[in-house]
This record gives C-alpha cells, structure tokens and sequence, in this order.
C-alpha cells in the first residue's frame, strides 16, 4: 500500500494538488486498524474528488484554494456532483472574487453540514441555492442555523428547508427523528462525517 499511496501523492503533487488530505486519510485508516485495499480505495477516492473540486473552481474562474477544496470534497462526500456544485457557485453573486470566494465556501460548506445531517442532497442544494439569490452568504449562515433546529424525517425537513429559504423560517415539521445524523453512506472505505478543522473535514469520515 505504501507504494501506491506514494505514487497518489506524487501525482497530486504534480497537479499543483496538495497531498495532505490523502497523508490524513490514511492515517485515520491506520489508527482504526482499517485493511490496507480499503485505505487505498478511500485515498483513490480523496484524489478523484479533489480533482473534481479543482475543475469547479476552474470553472467558477476562482484560485485554487485548501479551504474550498475541502468544502467542495466534504459536498461531494454527501453526494453532491461535481456539476450541481459548480452550478451553486455561479449563483454566488459579489463584485470582487475575494467576495465571490468567501460566499462560495459559505454556501458549499452548508451543502456539506446539510447533507451530514441527513438532508436529502437536492434539497441541500435547492434550498441553498435560493438563500444565495434571496439574500447572498448572510441568508446561506441563517437557513444553516434554522436547519440545525429543525425535526422530523429528511424529506419533511427538507420541505421546511426549502420553504425557509424562499419565503422566512418555517416551523419544524415534527420534533421526531433525527436531524444531527452523520450523513448517508455515499462513500466508499471506511467511517461516517467529517471532524472539521482537523483537514479530515474531506477525510475524517470520507473518502
């Protein structure tokens, strides 16, 4: 395994792609005394995802930053595409791109907790979607903080989130079932969500 994970690293490197967040995930694998062919898929999969993050933001003609990767790989980790995710950036309306970058990662990371908290993807992308054009970032972080109070099974909380984000925040549909889930299992390898902040947010929990 070793070889092959030294030749991943070799070749992001060689894409101007940091292999840190593959150094990580095998390193979690390691310490939960995960089999190595399933490190390897994982860290094959970082790789794949952090490829398609850097044609995002390729196509959004935004810089290749860590902090957008990582958002961009922790959305894709919950099942979003590549292609919906690009789509969401160019939502994102702001005259500098240093604005157009902080909202982008705004909006993506909220995909990424939304999907972690068992919010079906469409709705995650919908409802996030039209935060953006109502009311840019500030409504992203508002319908974020509502979603984290909201009850009832993924496709009832999603309903509210999408009301929320076209027309103001709904009343919970239910104080039943859970809303602070891991995610579904989308990835391939070993554990659920992401341990932000520890550069796992791609790994700890996603391939």
């Amino acid at each position: 395994m070793r070889g092959d994970l030294e030749l991943l690293r070799g070749e992001l490197s060689a894409e101007g792609l940091a292999p840190a967040m593959i150094d990580e995930k095998a390193a979690e694998g390691l310490s939960k005394h995960i089999p190595p062919a399933l490190i390897l898929r994982a860290c094959q999969q970082v790789a794949v995802r952090l490829r398609a993050a850097r044609g995002t933001l390729e196509a959004l003609e935004l810089p290749v930053d860590d902090a957008l990767l990582r958002a961009l790989v922790d959305a894709q980790s919950v099942g979003a595409t590549a292609d919906a995710l690009t789509n969401l950036g160019r939502q994102v309306r702001a005259p500098l791109r240093r604005e157009r970058m902080r909202s982008t990662l705004v909006a993506v990371a909220a995909v990424a907790e939304l999907g972690e908290r068992e919010f079906l993807v469409e709705d995650a992308l919908a409802a996030v979607g039209e935060a953006l054009r109502h009311g840019g970032a500030s409504a992203v972080r508002d319908l974020l903080a509502s979603a984290r109070t909201l009850r009832g099974s993924p496709s009832a909380r999603g309903q509210s989130l999408r009301a929320q984000a076209s027309h103001g925040r709904p009343e919970s549909p239910g104080r039943s079932g859970s809303s602070h889930g891991n995610g579904p299992p989308h990835d391939v390898g070993y554990g659920q969500g992401r341990g932000r902040g520890l550069g796992m947010s791609m790994g700890m929990g996603m391939p």
